[in-house]
């Protein structure tokens, strides 16, 4: 599995897949925009700078962590424990770009699709990184389901009421 296009422009001093895994039976979540699944829905922040030749003015180029976090496409472990919050994270989301379709995508990754690092935050313990390898495409995920975020929404406000 190759990761040139994760070392490109990546200075020397960060090694964004030192703790990177490769795993095949766990399920993530990843917010989406529209009821299927696309490509861009796996672009990192950093393809979308680079495709746009927009990087953020205030960007630290020598601060790793920024570096790959942003190189890396954020996903969630998918399990029982897990769902709630992340649920309600994209609900949070949701609310912002009430005009988008957003849903959850649930998948897994298949043989050749990448690597993840578990980079969990302080709202959040259940974020990884995905570094995808530069092959990657659709079809290296497997076990596709798409979870509607307006049914979730519904249930909130009728709750509300």
């Amino acid at each position: 599995m190759n990761f040139t296009n994760i070392q490109n422009d990546t200075p020397p001093h960060c090694n964004c897949l030192e703790n990177a895994t490769v795993t095949f039976d766990k399920q993530f979540a990843r917010h989406i925009y529209k009821p299927n699944v696309r490509p861009q829905d796996f672009y990192s922040k950093w393809e979308k700078w680079k495709n746009n030749n927009a990087f953020p003015l205030d960007f630290d180029y020598n601060n790793c962590k920024q570096i790959c976090g942003n190189k890396g496409v954020s996903i969630h472990v998918w399990e029982n424990a897990s769902k709630e919050t992340i649920i309600n994270e994209y609900l949070n989301n949701f609310k912002i770009t009430g005009k988008a379709q957003n849903s959850i995508l649930i998948f897994k990754l298949r043989e050749n699709a990448g690597a993840v690092v578990y980079t969990p935050q302080s709202s959040n313990p259940y974020h990884y990184d995905f570094y995808k390898a530069d092959n990657f495409s659709l079809d290296s995920i497997a076990d596709l389901e798409v979870i509607s975020l307006k049914n979730y929404l519904e249930e909130d406000e009728q709750n509300d009421r």
